[in-house]
Parts: C-alpha cells; sequence; structure tokens
C-alpha cells in the first residue's frame, strides 16, 4: 500500500510558473496563488487557490435499494488526536496573529481510514464510479455542484445519482487509490456513517432531497429511510 512522505527537495511532478504564480501538476491541477486586494488596490494578503481537473461525486444505488460506500485510506489527513486537543488550549501571544497550524511533522506516513461515496477526476464521466465500485453503472439523475472550500477551490464536482447494473465494470481499480473494500448499506445503515468526508454528507443530502420528490416508489423510499 503506498505510504505518504514529505519531499525534501522540490519533484519534478510539480512545476512552478513565475509568469503566472502557480504551482502545477498536470495529474491533479494547480495551486494558484493571488493577491486579495481593498478597491483602492492595495494587497490585502496572498492565498491559494486550488485548481483541480473535472471532478464527481457519486450516489450509486443497486437493485435492492442499498448505496456503495468505499472504505479508503486517506494519506493527506491528519489524524484530530494530533492537533485537537491544542486547537482548544492553544491561544496565541498578545498582539499577536500567528495561527496554530498542524506541523508537517504531524502528517502520518499513513492518513487515516474514511468511508466515503464513490468520488474522483476522471477523464470520462462516470469513470471513478465503475472502478470504485466494480460494476457498470448508469446515470439517473445529476443533482447538481458541491465546492469542498468555497474560500480555497475554485472548481465544483458534479454530484449524479447512479444505479449500479450486475455487470462487473471491465475498468480496472487503481492500484493507488487504497480502496480497502466496497460497501453497500441501506439507507437505515447510510444515514448513520460517520466520516470526516464533507462531500459524502452533502451528495447523501442533495440525494434524499432529490429522491423524496420522485414519483417512482424504489427512489422515493430510499430517500424516507436515509
Amino acid at each position: 500500500m503506498p505510504k505518504i512522505q514529505r519531499l525534501a527537495n522540490p519533484s519534478s511532478q510539480w512545476e512552478w510558473n513565475p509568469q503566472e504564480n502557480f504551482l502545477g501538476n498536470p495529474s491533479f491541477g494547480r495551486i494558484q496563488v493571488v493577491e486579495v486586494c481593498s478597491d483602492d488596490g492595495n494587497v490585502i494578503f496572498e492565498q491559494p487557490i486550488f485548481l483541480q481537473q473535472l471532478g464527481e461525486f457519486y450516489v450509486v444505488v443497486n437493485k435492492n435499494g442499498h448505496i456503495a460506500f468505499i472504505q479508503v485510506q486517506r494519506h493527506a489527513v491528519i489524524p484530530i488526536e494530533k492537533y485537537h486537543s491544542n486547537w482548544h488550549t492553544w491561544r496565541p501571544p498578545q498582539g499577536s496573529t500567528e495561527m496554530l497550524i498542524p506541523h508537517p511533522a504531524d502528517i502520518h506516513e499513513e492518513g487515516v481510514t474514511l468511508l466515503e461515496l464513490p468520488r474522483g477526476l476522471a477523464l470520462n464521466k462516470l469513470q471513478e464510479a465503475e472502478e470504485e465500485t466494480g460494476y457498470r453503472v448508469t446515470q439517473v439523475a445529476h443533482l447538481g455542484h458541491l465546492n469542498p472550500d468555497a474560500s480555497f477551490y475554485g472548481t465544483s464536482p458534479a454530484v449524479y445519482v447512479c444505479e449500479a447494473s450486475e455487470i462487473l465494470s471491465d475498468i480496472p481499480p487503481d492500484p493507488h487509490e487504497n480502496i480497502l473494500q466496497v460497501l453497500w448499506l441501506a439507507p437505515e445503515r447510510a444515514k448513520n456513517v460517520q466520516t470526516l468526508s464533507m462531500h459524502t454528507y452533502a451528495s447523501l443530502f442533495l440525494f434524499r432531497r432529490w429522491a423524496l420528490t420522485q414519483t417512482d416508489e424504489f427512489w422515493r423510499t430510499i430517500g424516507e429511510k436515509l
């Protein structure tokens, strides 16, 4: 299983563009540095804006009305116990604008294990849904878009409802994505899932709101139980 480590030197996979002020990687996107200015043009502060490839979130449902969840290792997430108590007790020195930010040493080589709805940066529509669940899927509805953090993300991935068939997908899972298993949960269990994944909670909210408006009893019943 791949593990995370901090770079001692700049990587050839990321390149800094000094003319346009961004750090780019063709596999992930850009970290664009922008200046936030007052009305008179004075720079207040600089901040990053994350620009990803086309992203998609999926609520995948099988014929039994069960929803697909992916148990996955997310090595970018720092375990909460490494900093949570500090956030509640730490105070900046008087007059200081210093902020409490987890130290790079807190980044754990294995990250944390999360339960999420399928998601991904796909070149082809619905590709990640089939890759992660292992089944062919069809689109049922486009629910809208979600922004992971509107302060820093410029891109807002689409949210789709998909129906899983019983036909196995011909798209092999990416061995580097650290997917541990796929769980198909009844809506009564899905509504009680505990996770750090914001897109999972938000996608389930959009799905439930949509399902409750459907005339098809299959979808409406799932919404009522969720």
